[in-house]
């Protein structure tokens, strides 16, 4: 039965995954009785920036701070960080795949929507090797509020302050750049990244929620 489903949606696909919000608890319902359950959770948060000055950076000791603006090569260490860092974001029901270089600056690098001024990166002052970086994406329709697209540390570099030298950099530029909030999630389970948006001031807003199910929750039979 599974297979002449799959084999009859357009893509060849047997699973169809959604989103929704705990803000609109009507769409989960319309969702859920139509077969589909809750696959994963993100915890969405705001920091209003308001009246806020730009925090110091406090950069860890050994550490350079960049910018993609700046340094546009260091592009492809910041590719290699990205690999070695996806496969360790806690939470998901699988890592998110990188890509090569090409599939991931077309990603996560290169779009309009994302400032190569606010692409920072970390670097090993004594080696120049990149160990992280963080990023803001405009998002769509707004030019004053951002999402925090990305923070990846290498693990080497991990727990020395480098993610959250990161995150002050972008809110710095958020500031100085007249925006009014950073929004970002992360999944239930990334508490490591929970912890440091809720230092930094971030306020909860809904929770995201995936919603997966069967196309059409099985009437692809007719």
């Amino acid at each position: 039965m599974l297979r002449s489903r799959c084999a009859r949606w357009p893509l060849g696909k047997g699973w169809l995954q959604l989103p929704a919000g705990d803000a609109r608890p009507e769409g989960i319902a319309f969702l859920a009785h139509r077969g589909f359950a809750e696959y994963e959770r993100a915890k969405l948060v705001r920091l209003d920036l308001a009246g806020r000055f730009a925090p110091p950076v406090d950069l860890p000791a050994g550490v350079r701070l960049t910018s993609l603006a700046t340094e546009p090569n260091l592009v492809v260490g910041v590719h290699a960080v990205a690999l070695e860092a996806f496969p360790d974001i806690p939470g998901g029901k699988e890592p998110d795949a990188v890509g090569d270089l090409a599939e991931f600056r077309a990603r996560d690098v290169d779009r309009t929507s994302i400032p190569p001024d606010a692409f920072f990166v970390a670097l090993d002052a004594a080696t120049g090797r990149v160990i992280g970086y963080a990023s803001l994406m405009m998002l769509p329709g707004s030019r004053t509020v951002a999402w925090h697209d990305m923070t990846a540390v290498v693990r080497d570099w991990r727990g020395r302050g480098v993610a959250g030298a990161l995150k002050r950099a972008t809110i710095g530029w958020a500031i100085a750049n007249g925006l009014e909030a950073l929004e970002t999630g992360n999944d239930v389970d990334n508490l490591p990244m929970r912890a440091v948006n809720a230092r930094l001031g971030f306020r909860p807003l809904p929770d995201l929620i995936t919603m997966r199910g069967r196309p059409f929750g099985g009437m692809m039979d007719g």
